[in-house]
């Protein structure tokens, strides 16, 4: 669930802005087919772009190396290492939890309730 603004700390980032996912893969990786296949189901559900980078292209070795990425698959969300190797898909939902608002097929699943204002019928303010 998404912390109402006064709950969240300064350096968590802004429920609106786009979730962006990088992974590193190379050729014959069973574990970057593996990855793959997880993000373009997160990818929907949690509204995020996904860009593949080569792990051993430049770009792909510079980000390895800047984040500690020993092997792939690697998978950055919004410039963070998530994971290397194998990715546990659990772990993924709740890193992307954490970065964008709950998802609407899965407000009737949170752990703790959820409150929603509608307003409505407004009175005109005194002039």
């Amino acid at each position: 669930m998404t912390r109402p603004p006064e709950a969240r700390s300064p350096s968590d980032p802004d429920p609106g802005t786009p979730i962006h996912i990088l992974l590193l893969t190379q050729p014959a990786c069973d574990f970057c087919d593996h990855a793959k296949v997880v993000l373009d189901r997160l990818a929907r559900e949690f509204a995020a772009t996904v860009h593949e980078i080569p792990f051993g292209s430049s770009e792909g070795q510079r980000l390895a190396v800047t984040h500690g990425a020993i092997f792939a698959p690697a998978i950055l969300i919004d410039g963070e290492l998530a994971s290397y190797g194998r990715p546990s898909e659990r772990r993924l939902r709740r890193l992307l939890g954490r970065r964008a608002p709950t998802p609407p097929d899965q407000i009737d699943k949170l752990d703790e309730p959820l409150v929603v204002f509608t307003i409505q019928n407004l009175p005109e303010a005194p002039q």
